[in-house]
C-alpha cells in the first residue's frame, strides 16, 4: 500500500498534502491530544482511511477505517421514519438477519 508519508528525522517535518507529507519516524507525548485530520476519508484499492497528523510535531500515521466492501453504511434503515437521525453500520452477513428484525 503506497503512502505520501516520508518518514524521517534529517528533515523539518513538513504538510504539503495531498502530495507528499514528511513526518518524524517517531511519535512523541503530543501526539495523543493534538492530532487532526488531515484531508478527507480516502477510497484505496482494499482500505478507506485517512491520514492523522499530529499539530505540534507533525508526527504522520495514516488511519484505516475499514475494508472496502466490508460494510455499507445506510442512512436512514429499514423500519425507522424520516428524520430520525439514526446511522448504521451493517455488516453483509448481517444485513439478512437485521432486515427481517426491523420489517417484521
Amino acid at each position: 500500500m503506497e503512502t505520501i508519508v516520508e518518514y524521517t528525522d534529517t528533515k523539518v517535518p513538513l504538510n504539503q498534502y495531498p502530495h507528499r507529507i514528511i513526518s518524524p519516524s517517531q511519535s512523541g507525548p503530543c501526539c495523543f491530544s493534538e492530532t487532526e485530520a488531515v484531508g478527507p476519508v480516502e477510497h484505496g484499492d482494499r482500505w478507506v482511511y485517512r491520514y492523522k497528523r499530529c499539530r505540534a510535531c507533525g508526527f504522520t500515521v495514516r488511519v484505516v477505517l475499514r475494508e472496502v466492501g466490508c460494510a455499507e453504511t445506510r442512512t436512514r434503515p429499514w423500519g425507522t421514519k424520516r428524520g430520525s437521525g439514526v446511522v448504521v453500520l451493517v455488516t453483509r452477513r448481517d444485513s439478512a438477519s437485521l432486515r427481517r428484525t426491523l420489517d417484521g
